[in-house]
């Protein structure tokens, strides 16, 4: 009889022992609060909330400094100079620039075609935008793009703008300065440095274009030139050019020809060069060796 009841207390006991340390490792530990999804996703040991608000500032700050995605940790660190690795060519512009793609002569493919392998050419045309709605889409136009990697960005506006005061699309020439310098110093508020810009003047009214005169052309292209050197931008006075080229340089309204392509090329091409050559540090050469002499066999 003693015996069972003896048996019974150390059971008793036994059981209470087991329920304590059950319920002490379902409470969380003092001074402790539950990992989140994101600290779990890195395996890290739980900070005091002081230490780790400061690690976590650090690494944006770093990683920003170092290439790293905003959220900092789990990214390889990128090289110096990556950003030079593929620079950038933004064409902004209207119908001339939204077709210079649109086949093989047009002056974007062979600008385009001319940096394969050494940059990557965007075209960023938008037809029958003016400089002022041109100016309003900024924003979106240069979303997603890493300000560190543009060598440079061509601006060729005022076609739409110098129409006569009749046609959709023409505002006064006060507002195409306005224009001008407004994007100017937008893409310089994106951290587009102003060597990196540069702004071509409207160019020669042509057969397919009677909704303006050669005139009010010219006096929009001396207003793009003057508009942009206020704000110490390079300028490419296309009109000019253009003027003294007797064959037909167009194919439509909206777009040149092979003949106008490669003149406009010929022109445009040493800026180009100068303008990347400053951003590469002087190095054009195309990457990656030929196959012929990087595969055996």
């Amino acid at each position: 009889m003693i015996f069972i009841v003896i048996h019974l207390l150390l059971c008793s006991v036994s059981f209470a022992q087991d329920t304590d340390q059950k319920q002490s490792m379902n409470q969380p530990m003092t001074g402790s609060q539950p990992m989140t999804g994101s600290q779990q996703m890195y395996g890290s040991q739980q900070m005091p909330s002081s230490q780790q608000q400061t690690m976590t500032s650090q690494g944006q700050m770093d990683g920003q400094q170092m290439g790293y995605s905003p959220q900092g940790m789990g990214y390889t660190p990128r090289p110096p100079g990556w950003e030079k690795t593929w620079p950038k060519i933004i064409l902004m512009g209207d119908g001339l620039t939204e077709n210079s793609f649109d086949v093989t002569s047009s002056w974007g493919a062979i600008l385009a075609n001319k940096l394969s392998r050494v940059a990557d050419v965007l075209n960023r045309g938008v037809t029958v935008y003016n400089t002022v709605l041109y100016g309003d889409i900024l924003k979106q136009i240069m979303e997603g793009l890493d300000p560190n990697q543009i060598a440079l960005v061509i601006v060729w506006l005022g076609t739409v703008d110098a129409r006569l005061p009749q046609f959709p699309g023409f505002i006064p020439i006060q507002s195409y300065s306005s224009g001008v310098q407004r994007i100017i110093e937008r893409l310089q508020r994106m951290g587009i440095r102003k060597q990196r810009i540069l702004f071509m003047t409207p160019g020669t009214p042509n057969s397919f274009n009677t909704q303006t005169s050669s005139k009010t052309v010219e006096d929009y292209a001396k207003a793009c030139i003057q508009a942009a050197s206020s704000l110490q931008v390079d300028t490419l006075d296309v009109f000019s050019k253009f003027k003294t080229q007797a064959t037909q340089i167009y194919r439509d309204s909206n777009s040149l020809n092979v003949v106008g392509s490669k003149y406009l090329m010929s022109i445009l091409w040493p800026i180009v060069e100068n303008k990347l050559r400053e951003f590469t540090g002087g190095s054009i050469t195309k990457k990656f060796p030929e196959a012929k002499t990087s595969l055996k066999g």
